[in-house]
């Protein structure tokens, strides 16, 4: 994705930063569902910040 979108290599540290928030994100099968800041802080977490990125990707789906 990094190199897909041309961006610096400069850049390319504060993307997997990126990367790593969005999966701490999603819940956890350890956690029993659960993000892991909301296990932390045991506050709701919100998602209104989370914005898409343009991002051309391809899936191969195959015939059978």
């Amino acid at each position: 994705m990094l190199a897909h979108s041309k961006l610096l290599k400069r850049f390319w540290a504060e993307g997997l930063m990126v990367v790593i928030y969005i999966i701490n994100m999603f819940p956890s099968v350890p956690l029993e569902g659960n993000v892991p800041p909301k296990v932390w802080f045991g506050k709701e977490v919100p998602y209104w910040h989370l914005r898409v990125v343009d991002c051309l990707a391809y899936v191969h789906v195959a015939k059978d």
